[in-house]
């Protein structure tokens, strides 16, 4: 069982260092070569990457604590902003906007409307998460032994908000702070939230644990079949394209979560991917300072040797570097705090603002 800040779910971190990799890898691909948009590859990345966060961003509220008060809320709050926009404006305004001088990150009226520019998911997370913490807040007032029915009040709650900024983003824009991550996203957090309200209840039953191993099955058909027919890349932001953006990456995510649990977490396979998701928010946070340092002046192909290539040296140098710089920013807790957010050296999750506790 997981206690508050000694055992972590080792399965949490192979799977945020699964999407962290991925991060990196597709950062990599569209810097290093041309023409990569429409390649499996590319679609694979796409599919993943940031759902696959936003999916176990919500799952692991199973090991918060009860927001059941005001003062728990406040603390929430301050823990959450502290963890999520204390770095989200120390590297984009002070590391890479005064220190690195790179164009357009000081330039506060353009990151508004183009929070792609920079580190959108943090701002993200942290508008999903608050909206998330007030709906857990307000469910607490409902007085009933019934789980499903917190449960139910909590959804519908976090959906009002949701949809409230919805239609903020239809009025003055969806691009204004990354409306448009945020409720797309939100979708993704609360699934992984809905899931792990009730694993144990799933998988204390042996016909439910069966059907989870059959539906995770099916999602690996599902995803590959929709990939292999649909670019999500490139598909635009409406209608029905978007439901198959979604379909495909929660296929996707369900298909990589059911498998990875049967990784053995001792090996060096394991072992490197629970490290690098112990570690997402400082590889999310530094990477893109190395990107692409090996380059040539005429841009190879994706499919060509050179293309290859120059990704994997690409790759490998961005990556270590990162791991290398972390390293020493985290082994100091003043540069720990004002970089990472992190009050202490045995932080319980990255991207959860709480230590994990039994609830």
């Amino acid at each position: 069982m997981i206690t508050a800040g000694k055992e972590r779910n080792r399965n949490v971190d192979c799977l945020r260092g699964i999407a962290i990799l991925l991060v990196v890898l597709g950062h990599t691909v569209s810097g290093s070569t041309s023409n990569y948009e429409s390649t499996a590859l590319f679609n694979v990345i796409w599919s993943l990457q940031m759902p696959l966060f936003m999916l176990i961003s919500g799952y692991v509220n199973k090991y918060r604590r009860r927001i059941d008060s005001g003062k728990t809320f406040g603390v929430f709050v301050l823990k959450t902003t502290m963890a999520y926009l204390l770095p989200f404006f120390v590297w984009t305004f002070l590391v890479r906007g005064a220190i690195l001088h790179q164009q357009g990150f000081l330039d506060v009226k353009y990151l508004v409307w183009h929070m792609d520019a920079g580190y959108w998911f943090l701002f993200s997370l942290w508008t999903i998460t608050l909206f998330f913490g007030f709906s857990l807040f307000i469910s607490h007032f409902v007085k009933s032994a019934k789980k499903v029915l917190e449960f139910l009040v909590t959804g519908l709650v976090f959906g009002v908000l949701i949809a409230v900024l919805l239609v903020l983003g239809r009025m003055i824009g969806m691009s204004f702070l990354g409306i448009k991550f945020t409720v797309y996203y939100s979708i993704f957090y609360f699934a992984g939230y809905t899931y792990g309200s009730f694993q144990e209840e799933i998988w204390n039953r042996r016909i439910l644990k069966n059907c989870v191993q059959v539906f995770v099955a099916v999602c690996w058909v599902v995803w590959v079949l929709i990939l292999a027919r649909v670019n999500t890349y490139l598909l635009p932001d409406g209608g029905i394209q978007v439901i198959w953006r979604a379909g495909a990456s929660f296929a996707g995510c369900i298909a990589i979560c059911g498998t990875v649990s049967s990784i053995p977490k001792e090996n060096k396979v394991g072992g490197g991917l629970s490290y690098c998701g112990f570690h997402s928010l400082e590889i999310y946070l530094i990477h893109s300072l190395f990107l692409n340092i090996i380059a040539d002046e005429v841009v190879p192909s994706v499919s060509s040797l050179a293309g290859f290539l120059m990704i994997v040296l690409n790759y490998v140098v961005t990556l270590s570097s990162s791991l290398l710089v972390a390293y020493l920013l985290n082994s100091n807790m003043v540069t720990r705090f004002l970089t990472f957010g992190k009050t202490g050296s045995n932080m319980a999750y990255v991207f959860s603002p709480l230590k994990e506790e039994k609830d």
